[in-house]
């Protein structure tokens, strides 16, 4: 995987036509414009080993995924299951915002927090609707700080930006 480092702090690991990780100190920003597939799955799971690597004290994870696109497939969740099982290690919180208002984004948010709730994971897990909600939780559970959170909330929208 190459990666490329486009400001003094912001380093793209992986950017495709639906998506684009980036790592942000010991953040690892998971941009997703459309519907996950295996594909990005892959490359997202060969980013946090990249991202754990070069942070051994641990990292978050922000998961940015859109509420008005489809659902993945079924076989799409199962691999996505599959994967985030094999690979827990060196994550301190996993945040997914699943971006949008309205029915769709909601039932999502809620199916999400419910499978969150259930399964077995030795990091905290939560669901929100907006970056800056995650970020602030992530940076209590880090006890990082306002200067990182808004640090972070920079960076994410800068991925963002990049990425489009």
């Amino acid at each position: 995987m190459q990666s490329a480092r486009v400001s003094p702090e912001i380093n793209v690991i992986a950017r495709g036509e639906t998506f684009c990780f980036a790592s942000w100190r010991q953040a690892y920003i998971l941009d997703f414009r459309d519907t996950p597939t295996i594909q990005s799955l892959d490359m997202s799971v060969l980013g946090k080993r990249e991202v754990c690597a070069q942070n051994p004290g641990g990292i978050v994870v922000l998961n940015i995924v859109p509420g008005d696109r489809p659902l993945p497939s079924a076989e799409v969740r199962d691999y996505a299951a599959q994967k985030q099982g094999e690979d827990l290690d060196g994550v301190l919180a996993h945040a997914t915002v699943v971006t949008g208002a309205g029915f769709r984004p909601g039932t999502l948010r809620s199916m999400l927090a419910g499978l969150y709730l259930v399964s077995r994971s030795p990091f905290p897990r939560k669901v929100f609707s907006t970056v800056d909600e995650a970020v602030l939780w992530q940076a209590t559970v880090t006890k990082s700080g306002r200067p990182w959170s808004v640090g972070l909330i920079d960076a994410v929208a800068e991925v963002q930006r990049l990425g489009r």
